[in-house]
């Protein structure tokens, strides 16, 4: 099994390539837990219930028309988007798998640094249309 370093993800929101200015991105993929315990059971029974998935993502902020300002900004209320993350900035294989899905993003802090530290824009996108998270290999 091939061992990476990553240090060079690819980010699309909205079909806008944000790869070049991601500093940390994970996805969390989860199934809620269903307590489904009856009588008779000696100990708690669990089913796994809905998929939710979310994805918390750095990036280095710029303001310039069409950059990561320009794409974040006007999500923010909107029904949903289209995300994609891959661990290699190259197509999609069975080893560099798209993670793919529809979000929403319920909030956005443009500018929130101290003096001296890199402008960054910290993102949380949650799934939103009720499917899965995808993963694609082509």
């Amino acid at each position: 099994m091939a061992k990476i370093v990553l240090t060079n993800a690819k980010l699309l929101v909205n079909a806008v390539d944000l790869s070049s200015y991601v500093r940390q991105i994970s996805i969390d993929y989860s199934a809620a837990e269903v307590e489904s315990t009856a009588m008779g059971n000696a100990g708690q029974a669990r089913i796994a219930g809905l998929l939710d998935w979310s994805m918390d993502v750095t990036l280095a902020q710029d303001w310039a028309l069409t950059e990561v300002d320009a794409t974040l900004f006007p999500l923010v209320g909107a029904a949903f988007f289209a995300v994609e993350a891959r661990p290699v900035n190259t197509g999609r294989s069975t080893t560099n798998p798209a993670y793919v899905g529809n979000g929403i993003l319920p909030s956005y802090k443009p500018i929130g640094q101290k003096v001296g530290a890199l402008a960054e824009a910290v993102i949380k996108i949650v799934g939103a249309d009720g499917t899965a998270l995808q993963r694609l290999t082509a």
